[in-house]
C-alpha cells in the first residue's frame, strides 16, 4: 500500500483508459482536450488522444508534504500477475523473467517497496473497499504548476503498456508457461489464481463501464499506437 483513503468517502479512480468517458465534480476546461476535475482528494486529469475513441485519464494526489502523485489506475488488472510474483511457489522465478524481460515494471515494484521519492512507481491507492494498482510519478513541491505534455504522454503510455502485459501475461512473459509447468498447469494456476483474487481484469472478464477486457485490450494497443505518435509530433 502507498496511499490509503479507506477512511474517508473517496470515489475509486477511473481506469487509466476510458471509452465514454463522464467526469464529475468541478470541472474546468482551460484548454481543448483536456478536462480538469477537481474533487478534496485528487485532481482527475481527463486527456483525449488523438486518433482513437478514447481519453486517457491521470490523476494529482497530495502526499500530504507539498509534493503529489501523478498517477495512471490499472485498478485491479495488475493483481493475479503480482499474487503470482510473490507468491512462494514460483516467485523467485517469476522476479527474474520479469526483471530479465520487462526490467521496467521490475524497477518500478523495486522503488515502491523502498517508498522512493524519486522515479516512476507501480504501487497501491486504496479507497472504500478498493485496492487498486496506480503506475505513479513522484511530482516534488517546488515543480512548476504546468506538468510537461511529455511526462503525461510517457505516463499514459507506461501504465497501458503495464496493463497490456500484466493482463495477458501467459503470452506476453517469455519464458512463464515453462516456469509454472506447461500449457495445462499454467491455465489450471491462472484460473485459481483469478479465483482467489476475485478480479475481472484478466482477459474474458467485464471492466467499469461494462466494457469487455478483450475489447479493452485491442483498444489499449491502438491508444498505445497512437501514443507514440503524439509524442513524435511533440517531440
Amino acid at each position: 500500500m502507498f496511499l490509503d483513503f479507506s477512511g474517508g468517502p473517496v470515489p475509486p479512480l477511473k481506469f487509466v483508459l476510458q471509452a465514454a468517458y463522464a467526469p464529475a465534480g468541478s470541472i474546468e476546461r482551460p484548454m481543448t482536450g483536456l478536462t480538469l476535475t477537481r474533487t478534496p482528494w485528487y485532481t482527475e486529469l481527463g486527456i483525449e488522444i488523438t486518433g482513437v475513441d478514447a481519453t486517457a485519464v491521470l490523476y494529482q494526489i497530495p502526499k500530504g508534504d507539498g509534493s503529489e502523485l501523478l498517477v495512471g489506475c490499472l485498478d485491479e488488472s495488475f493483481e493475479p500477475f503480482f499474487t503470482l510474483l510473490s507468491g512462494p511457489d514460483y516467485g523467485e522465478g517469476v522476479t527474474q523473467l520479469t526483471a530479465k524481460h520487462w526490467p521496467e515494471i521490475y524497477d518500478m515494484l523495486r522503488r515502491s517497496s523502498q517508498r522512493a521519492e524519486v522515479g516512476r512507481l507501480l504501487c497501491n491507492v486504496v479507497t472504500p473497499g478498493r485496492v487498486q494498482w496506480v503506475v505513479a510519478d513522484n511530482l516534488p513541491a517546488d515543480r512548476p504548476d504546468e506538468i510537461p505534455n511529455k511526462q503525461l504522454l510517457d505516463l499514459i503510455g507506461t501504465s497501458i503498456q503495464t496493463y497490456l502485459r500484466a493482463s495477458n501475461f501467459g503470452v506476453e512473459l517469455p519464458g512463464l508457461v515453462p516456469l509454472l509447468g506447461g500449457p495445462s498447469l499454467f491455465d489450471r494456476r491462472l484460473q485459481a489464481i483469478t479465483s482467489l483474487v476475485g478480479t475481472a481484469t484478466s482477459l474474458g472478464g467485464v471492466l467499469q463501464g461494462g466494457l469487455k477486457a478483450t475489447d479493452l485490450y485491442d483498444l489499449g494497443k491502438s491508444t498505445q499506437e497512437a501514443i507514440e505518435r503524439m509524442k513524435a509530433i511533440k517531440g
